[in-house]
């Protein structure tokens, strides 16, 4: 059976100690360098050729050199060792509150709330390596693009009936009421909503964000 990837004999640990044997092409320098044992470093060079079935090395008076096969693998090896350290570096950072932050929020909030909250952010310690990469719109378009994780976190009004979906309030908007002047509500300095049944009313779609709470709301 033809053997994939990377087995059990050929692991991350002799990848790495590979690389640094055919830099210092000394195996007690680079025993020490990796700090552990020059038996550790022969078996996991001897484990990789046997995987490989080439030599890796050949001796070159009391140090080791590269064979052509070896100089092959090591340019191979550490080019996908780089994809994967930049892969778990990008990973941590995003764990630290740092790295790309994917952000969408509701277009009325990029005018103040958006721009004073990230730049506050970004000076303190966790958010001095952070980038953001924004989205706008309405929450009807924000919610699923928290839910496919297009965004990780967005600023929108709270929806109902989304039990997976985690909502934070962040910031409270006050409702106006707009009479004529010879309403019966006009000398009133505040109403309750109800009393307000009665009139005809002019008022926005639940479409359009109108509403008294925004929140920040991440998948649970």
């Amino acid at each position: 059976m033809a053997r994939k990837g990377i087995t059990d004999a050929m692991n991350l640990y002799h990848l790495r100690y590979f690389v640094t044997l055919a830099h210092l092409e000394h195996y007690t320098k680079a025993a020490a360098q990796l700090n552990t044992t020059q038996p550790n470093l022969s078996y996991a060079i001897s484990s990789l050729e046997a995987e490989l079935g080439v030599s890796l090395f050949e001796k070159d008076g009391r140090n080791i050199v590269l064979t052509k096969c070896g100089k092959d693998f090591l340019s191979d090896v550490e080019h996908s060792l780089s994809i994967l350290d930049s892969g778990v570096l990008k990973m941590q950072l995003i764990g630290r509150g740092e790295g790309l932050i994917e952000i969408g929020f509701l277009r009325t909030l990029g005018i103040n709330y958006i721009p004073l909250t990230l730049s506050s952010y970004l000076k303190t310690e966790d958010g001095k390596n952070a980038t953001f990469h924004f989205h706008d719109g309405i929450t009807a378009d924000l919610i699923p693009m928290l839910k496919d994780k297009t965004c990780d976190v967005v600023f929108c009004s709270y929806a109902k009936d989304e039990p997976d979906i985690e909502f934070v309030p962040v910031a409270a908007q006050d409702l106006v009421l707009i009479v004529p002047k010879d309403h019966p509500l006009a000398d009133r300095t505040e109403a309750d909503l109800s009393e307000t049944l009665p009139f005809p009313q002019i008022f926005s779609t639940q479409e359009a964000d109108f509403v008294p709470l925004w929140t920040a709301c991440f998948k649970k």
